[in-house]
């Protein structure tokens, strides 16, 4: 019971990780693309930063996904331990 307990503390960080994870993504990626605006960036960089944006979307969205599922994970466990009185 304490390896459960320990672990649903470990995916509760895990989850609060993955919440902060998709912010930082975001704002990490629109503070270069912004910073590039005005830098007249080279072509690779101008490329690059493109390419990001179009995967941002996806990233954000496994992220999410991931840490939605361990969310559902940590409720469920939350409930058994919950049941079983610890």
């Amino acid at each position: 019971m304490p390896a459960l307990l320990a672990s649903i503390k470990k995916a509760n960080l895990v989850v609060d990780a993955g919440v902060g994870l998709t912010a930082d993504a975001k704002a990490a990626v629109q503070t270069a693309v912004n910073a590039q605006v005005d830098a007249k960036p080279s072509l690779r960089v101008t490329i690059g930063l493109g390419c990001a944006l179009t995967q941002l979307g996806d990233v954000v969205a496994a992220i999410e996904k991931s840490s939605s599922k361990l969310s559902g994970s940590v409720t469920a466990s939350a409930k058994l331990t919950a049941a079983l009185g610890v």
